[in-house]
């Protein structure tokens, strides 16, 4: 897997995190360009009205905390415990300013790839969502 946080620079290198910025330096602008960053955007703000849509508030009381994951999930063994998603976890505990989590799949369950489940545990069941693109 690899992650990006583009508010603060993590990226994941191998077994460690380098800041983005820092590491690419003005080279940076060969990487992402303004489009890249607009685009990022407007998928943010797009979400963001989504989740309050979806909880029936106004979207101008959600705010984007840190970080914001982008991640490539592949067949790659993990190198560290940042790249398995596969484990139990609250991100509430994980990351105290979460209170919505959103994933945006770019591709879909068994067409694409398989596993990747996304379950949501729960004392009386499971629930379980297939990722497809969207």
């Amino acid at each position: 897997a690899s992650i990006l946080d583009l508010h603060s620079g993590a990226l994941s290198l191998g077994k460690h995190f380098v800041n983005l910025y820092r590491y690419f330096g003005d080279k940076i602008q060969d990487i992402f360009t303004e489009e890249d960053f607009a685009l990022y955007r407007d998928v943010r703000q797009r979400i963001q009205q989504r989740i309050a849509q979806v909880f029936g508030i106004s979207s101008s009381a959600l705010y984007l905390t840190k970080p914001t994951f982008f991640s490539r999930m592949n067949s790659t063994g993990a190198k560290t415990t940042h790249d398995e998603y596969w484990h139990p976890h609250v991100d509430k505990v994980t990351y105290g300013s979460f209170d919505y989590t959103s994933l945006l799949y770019l591709s879909d369950y068994s067409k694409d790839f398989g596993g990747g489940r996304f379950v949501f545990m729960d004392a009386d069941s499971n629930k379980t969502v297939e990722p497809r693109a969207g």
